[in-house]
């Protein structure tokens, strides 16, 4: 895991992570948390662009209900799935 301070940002960089459902991610964290605000919607542009290849598609994740809390209120999470064919994401 990596920490970084990018700007207003802070970004912590999980490279392998697995899920409880077994599945691996490279999750990107990040939050304005000197200014107890969510990142703007071209901040968190301009991190996927920083941290993630150009084709990779990268998702904000939403879990179901309420069992998963985030450690931030907040922070935003961005998941690329490492193997895609196994995610089953619901339309």
């Amino acid at each position: 895991m990596d920490n970084y301070r990018w700007g207003p940002l802070s970004v912590v960089v999980s490279p392998q992570h697995q899920d409880h459902d077994g599945s691996f991610w490279r999750l990107v964290s990040t939050s304005a948390i000197m200014e107890q605000r969510f990142p703007t919607f071209l901040e968190v542009a301009r991190v996927r662009d920083q941290f993630f290849a150009p084709e990779a598609e990268v998702i904000i994740r939403m879990h179901p209900g309420l069992g998963w809390q985030p450690g931030r209120s907040n922070c935003l999470y961005l998941w690329e799935a490492l193997e895609p064919e196994q995610v089953k994401l619901q339309n």
